[in-house]
């Protein structure tokens, strides 16, 4: 069968990694569908989707694997790759009946869960040399004790996986260890997991403790190894800024040289954990020490510059799942040999780039100096800077998204005010 014959469906509209993988299959003419809750802007509006369907229950793990169960009976050969954390760990775990009806590329339960369940990803990145964070895993109220007597503070409050969390936070920081104990029962309180996720992961809303970088860099890398384990490609960029600033999302980004070593590490990494596929990993940079933080196994919210930089993720996803594993290979030889060929070094989300600094400047929070350097930044990259949103053969989805915010912003001031105009990420 042609290409063309196998469509694409895509799940979480809203996010813009779903976006960027909407536009690399519509403009090789592959037909691509959205599924989501509400209208699934911003992705929805794109010129490359054909149709969205409204599904309300997108959070709710059996009615979605519902949903895509009887759109996989009605439409065959359609290809679906996971979009967030949630649809990669709920593909895997019904991996064998979506199978039957959908083109996939997905990993077992059992490297879902390696990746996704940080105490897992800890461990098997120590058995392949890679350094993660000094990190406190509880399973008991004990344990949350012990650390509160023998950590060094300030210290990170974070989830142990965000899969089906009922708010997917970034953390909450404690610098007092006679608070920690409470801080710890009401973080457990406000951020429970699916039940069906505890089945399977029992401690997942544990949340871990984690030794607190201020004065950290974090270097990502994004890319692809194929099932074998015999091919990987991948790209390196630097997290200038985040969105929130303190902890969250990387909303500047410039392109960074990767080492082989480095490279190999995750291949190794990938194998150790029996993961394959589109990945994205986090380090934190400190003191001379590279720290891996977090393992994305899913396409990815800043995917659009590493496609622009000559790594068409979704497109070697597609092919995967297809079964084209020798295109596949050619095609991942022919990325490794063009990758930053066109010059583009910088990448943001415009809208909420000045969204935040105009925030942070008029309540205080940013220096007028930082405010100058970031609107110089911005100037002197835009020319050849890759955007989240913005595309001008394709402008409606930034329209939608930019107004989806302010009528968000609009509903919750007080998180827009504590979270992004005052910063504010103490528990």
């Amino acid at each position: 069968m042609a290409h063309h014959a196998y469509p694409a469906l895509l799940t979480k509209p809203n996010y813009f990694g779903t976006l960027a993988a909407a536009r690399d299959l519509g403009k090789r003419e592959i037909k691509v569908f959205t599924v989501g809750s509400g209208k699934g802007k911003p992705t929805s509006l794109s010129k490359y989707v054909s149709e969205h369907y409204s599904c309300s229950s997108e959070n709710n793990p059996d009615a979605l694997i519902e949903w895509l169960l009887r759109y996989g009976e009605q439409h065959p050969n359609t290809v679906l790759y996971p979009t967030c954390d949630d649809t990669a760990w709920l593909h895997s775990i019904h991996a064998a009946a979506l199978a039957r009806h959908f083109c996939m590329y997905s990993p077992g339960a059992d490297a879902i869960k390696n990746v996704l369940d940080k105490r897992r990803l800890f461990d098997a990145c120590l058995q392949v040399g890679i350094d993660v964070p000094n990190t406190h895993f509880a399973e008991a109220e004990a344990d949350v004790l012990q650390v509160a007597q023998q950590a060094n503070f300030p210290l990170l409050l974070k989830q142990r996986t965000q899969v089906f969390s009922a708010t997917r936070t970034k953390g909450a920081l404690i610098v007092d260890p006679d608070k920690l104990a409470d801080a710890y029962r009401e973080f457990m309180k406000r951020n429970p997991h699916e039940p069906n996720v505890l089945k399977h992961m029992p401690y997942a809303s544990w949340p871990l403790l984690q030794d607190y970088y201020a004065d950290t860099g974090n270097y990502l890398v994004a890319g692809f190894v194929n099932r074998d384990h015999t091919e990987i490609v991948a790209l390196a960029s630097v997290k200038l800024l985040q969105y929130p600033r303190s902890l969250g999302i990387a909303l500047c980004l410039e392109r960074s040289p990767l080492k082989e070593e480095t490279v190999e590490k995750l291949l190794a990494l990938c194998k150790q954990t029996g993961y394959y596929g589109v990945f994205q990993v986090e380090y934190l940079v400190s003191n001379g020490r590279m720290m891996l933080n977090d393992f994305n196994p899913r396409f990815y919210h800043y995917m659009e510059f590493d496609i622009a930089r000559g790594l068409p993720l979704p497109w070697l996803a597609y092919l995967g799942s297809i079964g084209e594993e020798k295109h596949l290979a050619q095609e991942i030889a022919h990325a490794r040999a063009n990758l930053d060929r066109d010059g583009h070094d910088t990448f943001t989300c415009r809208s909420k780039l000045f969204e935040m600094i105009w925030a942070q400047r008029l309540t205080g929070t940013m220096t007028h100096r930082d405010f100058k350097s970031w609107q110089q930044w911005y100037r002197h990259n835009k020319s050849n800077m890759v955007f989240a949103l913005a595309d001008a053969e394709d402008n409606q989805p930034e329209v939608g998204a930019v107004m989806d915010t302010i009528l968000e912003h609009l509903r919750h001031p007080r998180a827009f005010i504590r979270k992004i105009a005052l910063d504010r990420i103490l528990f």
